[in-house]
């Protein structure tokens, strides 16, 4: 008897709820698709509004799966927070290891300085004779005798002059 309970308490309101969002973006994708001929929407406005409404309706009707599965909202949103943080955090930190790897790479190839070559950076005006390239940075002595470290990525998006 407890499998029939957990059938009819859990997984028929389970499937109603995940039928009647798919019926419900279907309905909603097909207004969308009769407003915009109606309308003249371009094509791409249709397709970013009709993923932005799938998106809404699979994220709602996850929130009403969850509790409906007994999963309390506010442990789910803490752990929903916690996952898109540290996603966010690891793509930032990636990208710029990333970003100047591949400025070393490109710098590499088409060698707007090489090491010895004295340069100045416009318009920042920082100049300095190339003493060391690596991975991640460029390093310049300046007339001080001064060690100037500048990420790859920054010397790639700098106008160099050579002088």
């Amino acid at each position: 008897m407890e499998i029939a309970a957990y059938i009819f308490k859990v997984v028929v309101p389970v499937i109603i709820t995940i039928g009647l969002a798919f019926f419900l973006m279907r309905f909603i994708e097909g207004k969308i698709r009769g407003l915009s001929k109606k309308k003249d929407f371009s094509e791409a406005n249709v397709t970013i509004l009709k993923l932005i409404i799938r998106w809404i309706i699979i994220i709602v009707t996850t929130l009403v799966v969850a509790t409906i599965f007994g999963i309390e909202l506010t442990v789910l949103w803490t752990t929903i927070s916690v996952l898109l943080g540290m996603i966010v955090f690891g793509l930032f930190a990636g990208w710029s290891i990333i970003s100047s790897f591949l400025a070393t790479i490109i710098i590499m190839v088409w060698r707007p300085y090489k090491v010895g070559d004295n340069i100045e950076l416009l318009p920042d005006g920082i100049k300095g004779k190339v003493v060391e390239m690596s991975m991640m940075f460029s390093e310049l002595k300046d007339e001080n005798e001064h060690i100037i470290r500048i990420p790859n990525s920054m010397m790639l998006q700098k106008i160099i002059k050579k002088i």
